[in-house]
Parts: C-alpha cells; sequence; structure tokens
C-alpha cells in the first residue's frame, strides 16, 4: 500500500504532511500510478507531481 506525503510549507525538514480522508485516516493506495491518479482527478498538474512523496505505508520508505 502506498501513501501520499508531501514536505510542509515545501520544506523538507519540516517533515511531510500526508493526503487524508475526511475521518482523519491516512488515505491508502494500492500503488503509486493510483496515487498519482487522485491528486490528478483533485485537480493537481502533472508538473507538480514531483513535489510529492509516494510512501511505503508499511515503511514509510519514499519509494518515488
Amino acid at each position: 500500500m502506498i501513501v501520499i506525503g508531501r514536505a510542509i510549507n515545501g520544506i523538507s525538514i519540516n517533515g511531510y504532511e500526508y493526503l487524508l480522508h475526511d475521518n482523519g485516516n491516512l488515505k491508502k493506495f494500492n500503488d503509486i500510478p493510483a496515487a498519482k491518479n487522485e491528486l490528478l482527478e483533485a485537480g493537481e498538474v502533472e508538473n507538480n507531481l514531483q513535489y510529492y512523496a509516494f510512501i511505503d505505508a508499511k515503511t514509510y520508505k519514499i519509494l518515488e
């Protein structure tokens, strides 16, 4: 499973904020393409996907 993170205020030393469901739980995806598709469907532009981290939900290692 994959979660989507983004550096808080665009500064990597601040840690990540994560994409959440309305109830506050982490939104998880089966793979990176599904996660990217979610961002694009929400109105994000392709060029900005570089600012997101796609993270393994179990180990929290950045995959891309």
